[in-house]
């Protein structure tokens, strides 16, 4: 069996990603990669109109040509996409060899970082990975989780979070019980419901309870 996976979140706003490749699969690492604020550069012999919109609308580079190894300088992390297994191969050794790490689709041999499967609620992020043994699978319980946490819940989580910070305004030594009083509260199932106005008033009351017993 493989050492477990060490799960983190990664900071990229600003943060120079080189891809390889520009093709479908490509595009949708692209995509992905833009929302997070990375900076882009695109080196493929050929383009998806996808991709090649995106160039036009200046969100990333793009260069039309073979990848070379100078493509490498100052990337912080690298994305190999394309068809050509031996191309993959070379950009994920070349990309070691630099220290930098290196995800190439479809081949977890030649990856240092696996994608995981994601449900995007922002500020909430669901990330689901099976090591690469059954993405059918991660992208099933991605379904599951989708249905059961719908786009309303980033507003609810965003919510929390104000609520946290103007307890701690007032008294930052409550800002845990604030937090795990919210995390419990019945709120959330009101908010899930459709019932926001109701969850809101809930959670103005556990704010409350929370700063009246401060002395308790």
């Amino acid at each position: 069996m493989p050492a477990p996976l060490y799960p983190f979140f990664l900071k990229l706003d600003q943060q120079p990603v080189l891809v390889v490749g520009a093709g479908r699969v490509a595009s949708r690492k692209i995509e992905s990669l833009l929302r997070c604020g990375a900076s882009v550069t695109v080196v493929a012999r050929d383009a998806s109109p996808v991709v090649e919109t995106m160039e036009q609308h200046g969100r990333i580079r793009l260069f039309l040509r073979d990848f070379s190894e100078s493509d490498l300088e100052g990337a912080r992390l690298v994305v190999a996409a394309t068809a050509n297994r031996g191309l993959n191969e070379r950009v994920s050794q070349l990309a070691r060899q630099s220290g930098i790490w290196v995800n190439a689709v479809d081949m977890p041999e030649l990856c240092d970082f696996y994608v995981p499967s994601i449900v995007d609620r922002h500020p909430l992020t669901l990330a689901i990975s099976t090591h690469g043994n059954a993405p059918a699978l991660a992208r099933r319980i991605r379904h599951e989780l989708e249905e059961r946490y719908p786009q309303s819940l980033s507003r609810y989580v965003a919510r929390l979070g104000e609520l946290r910070e103007s307890v701690r305004a007032r008294r930052p030594d409550l800002v845990q019980a604030a937090g795990e009083r919210l995390a419990q509260s019945t709120a959330l199932s009101l908010w899930l419901e459709g019932r926001e106005a109701e969850a809101e008033n809930v959670l103005l009351g556990e704010i409350q309870q929370v700063l009246d017993n401060k002395h308790s």
